[in-house]
C-alpha cells in the first residue's frame, strides 16, 4: 500500500526514530495532506465556552470556543490539527488563522500555538507493543540529544495505565502527552505544557490542560477492560488450566479396562469428555478472543457461546452415537437435552447481560470463565452419553442389556 512506508515514519519518529536527527521526536509533516476523516466540532450545549470534537474513531474531547479542527487519516491513523481560529484569540478584532498541514513541525508549535493529536491503532504493522517501549524509546532518543527535558509518568488516575509526558524547553519548547485506550495510542503535542508552573502561555497551556483533561475523561470508560487486558500467552495458558484438568481425568478413565458394564462406560465417558471439550475450546477460545479485540462482544461472549454449545451438543453426541452404530440415538438425544437444560438456560442469561451493555469482554477472566463452563458442558453430555448410549456389543443374547 502506498500509505504504508509513510505511516511507519511517522510511528517512528514519534516514539524512538531518528529522522529529526538530534532534534525531539514530534508528529513531522505528512508525505501527504491525507483524506478527510470523519469528525464534528460542535458547541457545547453545558458550557458555551467549549465546543465538542468528535473525531473518526469515537474519541471526544473538549476546548476552548476558540479553536478549529482539522482530522485527517493518514493511512490507519487519525492525524487532528487544532490551532486558533484568529491570529490572537484575546483581542476582538484578529485576522483570521488557518496554517497548512506542513506547518505542524516541532519548531512551530509553540510559535504558532498550535496543538495536535493523533490516534494510532495498536494492531497498525510495525508500531510499538505497549506504552511502556514506547517510554523507553522515547527517553533513550532526548538522552541522546544531551538538551534538558522532563519525562514524567502520570499517576494511573486519572489515567489509563503507562501514560507519560515530556516537555522540552531547548532548542524550542514542546510538550507531549503519551496515552492509551484499549486498541488505541493517544500522542498529544503542543507548544506548551499544562503542568509547569511558569506558563509563557497561559492561553495555550490552558488549552492543552482542557484538551487533556476532557481526553482522560473520555478515556476513564477503558479502564477495566486495559486493568484485565491480558498478554495473549499468559490468557491461552490460564484458560487451558480447565481443559487440562479435564483431560487428565478423561484420559485416565479412557485407560480403565472396558470388562463389565460399568468399566466400559466409564472407559467411554473419559474418552466421550476428552474429544467434546477439546473440540468446543478449539473452536470457542480463538471465537472470543476475535469478538474481544473486534468490539463484538454484545453478540459473541461466553454467554451467546455457552448458549449455542448447549443446543448443539445434543445433536452432536446424537450424530457421534449413530456413527459408533449406537441403538436408539433419540434416547440419548433426550439424556443429553437433559443436561444441557441448565447451561442453555445460564448461556441465554449471561449472553443478555451482555447484549444491554451491563457487561462486556475485559480479558483473562472471560476466557477463564469460558474454559470452565465448556469443560462442565463436556463433562455432563460426557455423563450422559456414558449412560444413555447402547452399542450392539452392549446387548446379550436374551435380549437383555448386559
Amino acid at each position: 500500500m502506498r500509505f504504508r512506508p509513510a505511516f511507519l515514519a511517522i510511528v517512528l519518529a514519534l516514539s524512538a526514530g531518528r529522522s529529526f536527527a538530534l532534534e525531539p521526536a514530534a508528529p513531522p509533516s505528512p508525505v501527504d495532506s491525507g483524506t478527510t476523516a470523519k469528525h464534528s466540532l460542535t458547541p457545547n450545549a453545558e458550557d458555551a465556552g467549549k465546543n465538542v470534537f468528535i473525531g473518526h474513531f469515537g474519541e471526544t474531547v473538549r476546548l476552548p470556543y476558540f479553536w478549529a479542527a482539522d482530522a485527517r487519516m493518514q493511512g490507519p491513523m487519525e492525524r487532528v490539527n487544532f490551532h486558533f481560529k484568529t491570529v490572537d484569540p484575546m483581542k476582538m478584532f484578529s485576522a483570521p488563522f488557518s496554517p497548512e498541514a506542513k506547518d505542524y513541525v516541532p519548531e512551530n508549535f509553540a510559535r504558532l500555538r498550535l496543538m495536535q493529536m493523533l490516534v494510532i491503532p495498536k494492531d497498525v504493522p510495525g508500531g510499538y507493543p505497549s506504552l511502556e517501549k514506547l517510554r523507553e524509546a522515547k527517553s533513550k532518543e532526548l538522552s541522546e540529544t544531551g538538551n534538558p527535558y522532563d519525562l514524567r509518568k502520570v499517576g494511573e488516575y486519572p489515567w489509563p495505565p503507562e501514560t507519560f509526558w515530556v516537555s522540552i524547553s531547548t532548542p524550542y519548547p514542546l510538550f507531549q502527552l503519551y496515552t492509551q485506550s484499549d486498541k488505541y495510542f493517544f500522542i498529544v503535542t503542543s507548544g506548551a505544557s499544562p503542568y509547569a508552573k511558569d506558563r509563557k502561555d497561559p492561553v495555550l497551556a490552558n488549552s492543552v490542560g482542557d484538551l487533556c483533561g476532557s481526553l482522560s475523561t473520555y478515556l476513564d470508560q477503558f479502564a477495566e477492560k486495559l486493568a484485565n487486558r491480558p498478554k495473549p500467552i499468559s490468557t491461552a495458558l490460564v484458560a487451558l488450566l480447565p481443559w487440562g484438568g479435564i483431560c487428565a481425568v478423561g484420559i485416565a478413565l479412557g485407560f480403565l479396562p472396558k470388562r463389565g458394564i460399568w468399566l466400559s462406560r466409564l472407559n467411554l465417558m473419559g474418552r466421550t469428555m476428552v474429544g467434546l471439550t477439546s473440540i468446543s475450546l478449539l473452536i470457542a477460545i480463538p471465537l472470543l478472543f476475535i469478538s474481544w479485540r473486534q468490539g463484538l462482544d454484545k453478540t459473541i461472549n461466553e454467554g451467546s457461546i455457552l448458549l449455542g454449545a448447549g443446543l448443539v451438543m445434543p445433536w452432536a453426541c446424537t450424530a457421534i452415537s449413530s456413527w459408533l452404530n449406537g441403538r436408539n440415538p433419540w434416547r440419548l438425544f433426550g439424556w443429553s437435552l437433559v443436561a444441557n437444560g441448565l447451561p442453555i438456560a445460564a448461556g441465554y442469561m449471561i449472553a443478555r447481560d451482555f447484549h444491554s451493555g451491563k457487561v462486556s469482554i475485559i480479558g483473562t477472566e472471560d476466557f477463564v470463565m469460558l474454559s470452565i463452563t465448556l469443560c462442565a458442558l463436556g463433562l455432563a453430555n460426557a455423563i450422559a452419553f456414558a449412560l444413555a448410549h447402547r452399542q450392539q456389543a452392549d446387548i446379550s443374547p436374551n435380549g437383555r442389556s448386559a
